[in-house]
């Protein structure tokens, strides 16, 4: 007994072992049973003090301590069962992608808080938990069934998830991954629609002439801001845009070659313009 007296968790679950440990015919089983109550009661306590800050580990650990008291051995077994209900819980959270084994985890989650009976202690708690984890499995089911339209890479199909995602309403407690999966099959329909005008932009640019070069950044610019290939976009029409200044600085760059080295020029001088060279400005002489 004295080994309970200082409190903490710990202290008071080496007292439960080592009191229940006592021969049960003595007088000093009796007398002990009588603290081994009020610190299996002070445990379970604590116990589900845990289990609502979703330290369930701990929670489960007081269950322990406290099953060795036969007179609290089924309260004790109930609370790790809602412990370990939680925990199963929590396994169908983590990534935003949904799967089979998040369902099974639920649905196995559900079946053990079930176990609790309605006289129990922690029947409440058990039956709230039951209610929020079958409106998470309903969800989870709409998710499913929207991931596997989504997976395959089609306009229509990816359409078809986002409309299965977004029937999860605000303020249920999927809704973000609900949202999660949208934003990121809406960018997937904007690289499919997108892409073509790439796809035309590329097969113009590769004749590599003026016209082909700037029919190459009109089809690029098609695609708008705030899309998913605009950077894409952007980057191409940096590149055929100094194509172009390169294009049309070559019979200039000739002439240059041109030019006699040292001596009288009987040529008349060229008239400065601007020349672009690796896409900075620069004077460049002009033909008069």
């Amino acid at each position: 007994m004295a080994i309970a007296s200082p409190g903490g968790v710990d202290r008071l679950g080496e007292a439960i072992r080592t009191a229940s440990q006592i021969d049960g015919s003595t007088f000093t089983h009796e007398a002990a049973q009588v603290y081994l109550d009020r610190w299996s009661d002070l445990l379970l306590q604590q116990g589900l003090d845990y289990w609502y800050a979703s330290e369930l580990a701990q929670a489960q650990a007081m269950g322990h301590y406290v099953a060795l008291n036969p007179n609290r051995a089924k309260t004790a077994q109930e609370l790790i069962w809602l412990s370990q209900a939680r925990q199963m819980a929590q396994q169908s959270l983590g990534t935003w992608r949904t799967s089979p084994d998040q369902l099974v985890a639920l649905y196995k989650a559900m079946l053990l808080a079930n176990r609790i009976p309605a006289d129990s202690v922690y029947s409440p708690q058990a039956k709230s938990s039951v209610a929020t984890w079958r409106t998470h499995l309903e969800a989870l089911g709409q998710l499913q069934t929207a991931q596997l339209a989504g997976r395959i890479n089609h306009l229509d199909t990816l359409k078809l998830a986002i409309h299965q995602a977004e029937t999860v309403p605000l303020g249920h407690p999927r809704r973000v991954q609900a949202q999660t999966m949208v934003a990121h099959w809406q960018l997937d329909v904007e690289r499919l629609e997108d892409r073509p005008y790439l796809a035309k932009a590329h097969e113009l640019a590769s004749d590599q002439t003026l016209q082909g070069l700037q029919a190459a950044i009109q089809s690029a610019r098609a695609i708008a801001v705030n899309r998913a290939l605009r950077s894409e976009a952007q980057s191409w029409i940096y590149i055929w845009t100094n194509q172009i200044q390169t294009i049309e600085d070559q019979p200039i760059l000739q002439a240059a070659a041109t030019w006699p080295r040292g001596g009288n020029c009987s040529r008349p001088l060229l008239k400065p313009s601007r020349l672009r060279l690796g896409g900075h400005s620069m004077m460049r002489p002009r033909l008069p």
